[in-house]
């Protein structure tokens, strides 16, 4: 059976990656002076060697790539997604979908021929 249903879960691991990296560099964004040198020391003690500088660049830079992604992602339907939120899991309710769609397909096919 196709489909061309796509269960949010795409999304949803995206947009946790940028949930996670903005937090993250909310954290360093808070620090103090002292706190901010803790943290480098701590990672040159764990075998990573960075500056506070270079943590926030590849923070935002993860962000923006992470973001271009989704928008890629988005971008690339030929029609806007739309999201369910009434009952039953994603596969039956794509199911259901799918379903509907063949039937009104062969439906049109009978009536065309």
């Amino acid at each position: 059976m196709t489909t061309h249903f796509l269960p949010a879960g795409a999304f949803r691991d995206i947009l946790k990656d940028i949930r996670d990296r903005s937090q993250y560099l909310k954290h360093l964004l808070e620090l103090t002076n002292d706190e901010r040198e803790g943290l480098i020391a701590q990672y040159a003690a764990e075998g990573y060697y960075t500056t506070f500088h270079h943590e926030v660049e590849k923070t935002v830079l993860g962000l923006a790539k992470e973001t271009d992604n989704l928008w890629r992602v988005l971008d690339s339907f030929q029609s806007e997604p739309l999201i369910y939120t009434g009952e039953g899991t994603t596969e039956q309710v794509i199911a259901l979908l799918t379903q509907m769609l063949n039937k009104h397909s062969s439906e049109r096919r009978k009536i065309g021929s």
